[in-house]
């Protein structure tokens, strides 16, 4: 990697990280309403400046043997460092409660990333590591520049459509860029194998032909990479779904609640307006935060409490409804019993 690449890695991870500065500098300054989505503003930075890494890592290695746009290759230098951005602010901003603002800023910069995208995807060169990387592009030239035309077009189709998302209600957002997606998936895959077919029916090409296109290294190692990652992954979301705890703890001033996965919050008493016991389960819309098959914390809206916080076991007995200037806290621990005790010992120090 030459020393102008490398300086632009270390740039580009330079402001992959910078949200997780901003949140360590902010939580000395302003109270999060909700504490897992402000962890979450910096440990996924952290993550995403190892994936940026070994992506341009595989970038590189795949340059050396196709000359790419250079343009393209600049895109993809910056396009991690925003999402790292984009999403680290949308929680940043859901732990200080301005949920009302994310979906318009989603469906813009969203539709926006695809406008972009479709603009500069037909003039991507044949390359494992940009593009619709499928085995019928991958091997012929002739179907990855037709298939990228067309897909350049879908991008920029979808992006405009998604764009109409900042102007709709949330929900009807979120169903717009759900069904604006799909086409974007679909439809160049099936366009690249119905050109594949029309290829061996005009005799431009045969079966052995696109059976002769050679193998990367650069492939086995993305696959060994990508086997390994995806394995550690899929064992940290199994664990994850069925161990977990959330902690109680009554101190002399405050109600300090911790979970196993890094959310937890400090409630004073004297900030503390009422406390409900409700026998069964508050149903809501998870926000944000954490949801597993154990545990449920973040933050939660529902028809009857509007949005509010929320940290209980998954399907609780028994639940306390706490109400604050700042809002409404849903606590509740893993049975009725200990639930119950809670809420008596709450009143307690409440008054």
């Amino acid at each position: 990697m030459t020393n102008k690449n490398k300086i632009k890695l270390l740039i580009s991870s330079i402001v992959i990280i910078l949200p997780t500065l901003a949140a360590l500098i902010l939580k000395g300054l302003v109270e999060p309403k909700v504490m897992g989505a402000w962890h979450f503003t910096w440990v996924l930075p952290v993550i995403l400046v190892a994936v940026q890494v070994i992506l341009h890592l595989v970038t590189f290695r795949e340059n050396k043997e196709v000359e790419q746009n250079k343009k393209i290759v600049e895109i993809t230098y910056w396009i991690i460092p925003a999402l790292s951005v984009y999403i680290s602010g949308v929680f940043m901003l859901l732990s200080l409660g301005y949920d009302n603002l994310i979906g318009a800023i989603f469906s813009i910069l969203f539709g926006l990333m695809f406008i972009i995208l479709g603009n500069y995807t037909p003039k991507a060169v044949r390359n494992r590591s940009f593009g619709v990387k499928i085995k019928w592009t991958l091997a012929n030239e002739e179907n990855w520049n037709a298939t990228h035309r067309v897909t350049g077009k879908v991008w920029v189709i979808t992006g405009l459509v998604v764009l109409l998302g900042a102007f709709l209600p949330e929900m009807a957002a979120v169903y717009l860029i759900l069904v604006a997606i799909i086409p974007t998936v679909f439809i160049p895959v099936i366009y690249s194998y119905c050109f594949y077919k029309k290829q061996l029916r005009d005799g431009t090409a045969t079966k052995e032909d696109y059976a002769s296109y050679p193998k990367s290294k650069v492939d086995k190692k993305v696959a060994v990479i990508s086997t390994v990652i995806g394995s550690l992954i899929v064992v940290g979301i199994v664990i994850m779904m069925f161990v977990g705890s959330i902690t109680f703890t009554l101190g002399d001033t405050s109600l300090e609640v911790d979970t196993t996965y890094g959310g937890g919050m400090t409630l004073d008493y004297e900030d503390i307006e009422s406390v409900e016991y409700v026998e069964g389960e508050v149903s809501g819309m998870r926000v944000s935060g954490f949801a597993s098959g154990k545990l449920l914390w973040g933050w939660f809206k529902n028809d009857e409490l509007g949005s509010y916080t929320r940290y209980t076991y998954t399907d609780a007995e028994a639940t306390l409804i706490i109400r604050t200037a700042d809002g409404i806290i849903v606590i509740a621990d893993e049975t009725a019993e200990e639930t119950k005790a809670l809420y008596d010992s709450l009143l307690e120090k409440v008054g």
